[in-house]
């Protein structure tokens, strides 16, 4: 597994193949866990000892501008981006805190916790096919929102449009805006307020 850092771009990819990455150069050895700290414009890496986890997982703390964060087999933590962020992985859980901007998530083998920051209402996309979603977003923000799943429940006034069912909410948070759409096929979906 290696790390593919980009920071002309705000990129951090952490994936088998390096050259996948087109003139992205390689960072950091086999199967470490990687933190990836990054404050304004000075990015650092550190390697954990082997064992620390089971697999190869990317964590963001305090990152200033968009980000990208793949695995393929760990989960995804990332902690106040201001940007846009598009996280996937293919075996592990997504945890995002405190996301400044649009959230792009998906993964096959864990559930999606995600937090946007207050006063963010830039919406995205979240899916699961191995867990449920929780979505933590300001109630005074507009968004239209999109959730399925085995169920799904919400503890804001959300505005149903349509028909809605245990497993099937469409409808408007506010004044509706940018689209935030929630989607499981493994879990249940719960959208709360901060």
């Amino acid at each position: 597994m290696l790390l593919a850092v980009d920071v002309a771009r705000d990129t951090i990819l952490l994936a088998p193949d390096p050259s996948s990455f087109p003139r992205r150069q390689p960072v950091a050895a086999q199967h470490p866990h990687f933190v990836i700290q990054r404050r304004l414009t000075s990015l650092e890496t550190r390697r954990l000892p082997r064992g620390q986890c089971a697999a190869p997982d990317a964590e963001g703390t305090e990152i200033d501008g968009p980000l990208h964060a793949e695995t393929s087999g760990g989960s995804v933590r990332l902690d106040r981006v201001t940007g846009d962020i598009r996280a996937h992985s293919s075996g592990g859980g997504i945890h995002i805190h405190e996301a400044g901007g649009r959230v792009d998530a998906d993964t096959s083998g864990g559930g999606i916790e995600a937090t946007f920051a207050r006063g963010n209402a830039r919406g995205g996309t979240l899916e699961t096919s191995g867990g449920g979603i929780q979505v933590s977003i300001d109630p005074s923000v507009g968004l239209h929102i999109d959730a399925s799943g085995n169920s799904v429940k919400a503890d804001l006034p959300i505005t149903v449009r349509g028909e809605m069912s245990r497993g099937k909410l469409q409808g408007n948070l506010g004044g509706g805006g940018e689209l935030l759409r929630l989607h499981t096929s493994g879990g249940g979906v719960r959208i709360q307020g901060l």
